[in-house]
This record gives C-alpha cells, sequence and structure tokens, in this order.
C-alpha cells in the first residue's frame, strides 16, 4: 500500500482505497455507498484504472453545488460532468417505497455516461419508468446489500428497542 496516498483521505475513505489497492490497473468498478464517497475517491480511482459507482451525500465537498441545489421534479435528473471525467448525477424518483415521498439520490460515476434507459418499473400509464444508467447499475449491483443494510438496521432498532425496555423495567413480553 502507498502509504503516502492515505492521508488526503480520512479515515472513512481510506477504506476503500486500502481494499482496491490490488485490484488498481486492471479495470474493475468499486460500488460503495455515501459513506465512503468522495470526488477525492472518484478521482483516485480513476487515474488508477479502477471506475467508480457510488451514492453521495448532496452537501459532500466538491460535488457541484449548482446540482445540489437543484429542484428536481419526479422522475427528473440533472447530471454535471467533469473536465476530469467524473459524472454527478441527481435523480429525483417517482416514489419511494417507504414513505410514499418521492426520493432524491445522487450518484458519482466514472464509468458511465449521461444517459437515461427505461427500467423495468411502469408508471401509472404503464410505460417504463426512464431512470439515469447509473441508477439502474448501482440500482442493479447494489441491490442485496441496500436489503442486507435495511434489515439490520430494523434488527438493531428492535435489540435497542427492547434493551431501552427491559432498562426501564417495562417487557412487553
Amino acid at each position: 500500500m502507498n502509504e503516502e496516498l492515505l492521508p488526503q483521505f480520512q479515515i472513512s475513505k481510506s477504506i476503500p482505497v486500502t481494499l482496491m489497492q490490488r485490484y488498481l490497473n486492471k479495470g474493475h468498478r468499486l460500488f460503495v455507498d455515501n459513506y465512503y464517497t468522495t470526488p477525492a475517491l472518484a478521482l483516485h480511482l480513476l487515474d488508477n484504472d479502477a471506475k467508480l459507482v457510488s451514492k453521495v451525500r448532496a452537501n459532500r465537498r466538491n460535488f457541484p453545488r449548482d446540482l445540489a441545489n437543484a429542484e428536481l421534479s419526479r422522475g427528473e435528473s440533472k447530471s454535471s460532468l467533469s473536465t476530469t471525467g467524473v459524472l454527478a448525477v441527481k435523480f429525483r424518483a417517482l416514489q419511494d417505497k417507504a414513505n410514499k415521498q418521492p426520493k432524491v439520490v445522487c450518484l458519482l460515476s466514472t464509468d458511465h455516461e449521461n444517459k437515461v434507459a427505461p427500467s423495468t418499473k411502469a408508471d401509472k400509464d404503464g410505460e417504463a419508468v426512464m431512470k439515469p444508467t447509473c441508477v439502474l447499475d448501482y440500482n442493479r449491483c447494489m441491490d442485496g446489500v441496500d436489503l442486507v443494510d435495511q434489515q439490520l438496521d430494523s434488527l438493531l432498532l428492535r435489540s435497542q428497542t427492547h434493551i431501552s425496555l427491559l432498562a426501564k423495567g417495562i417487557s412487553n413480553q
């Protein structure tokens, strides 16, 4: 591992850099959640012949401000391509299944062009919902991981609630 690279990354961002070290310069793609993502990580991987496809927080440093502040209607997306080849995309889904509100996601990709494609979902008129290709690819590759995260969060919440109730001397058994 090239130790002088790590100081430019925070600890959370140095994790993917460390884990990807032996896969660099081989054209591999890395899919990660927003906790690990920064534009600096995207550039580092791109400079080392590796691709990044990842969710990113809109308030992350060096994420395009005009894109972060853009208002989107349902099903709309906006993007920004940097001169270095990093594509930033903001997409507003038609509806989030969990809370029935439109969900907005931001992604960074060094592996996609600014294109949309039909998804497997249909709108109320029966027509295929169009989504950015980076969103479709991220969903396809990360769907199982996100499902496990949701299940673990649910389990953790139940455990914390049970512990809290026991600490107060209340039990729902």
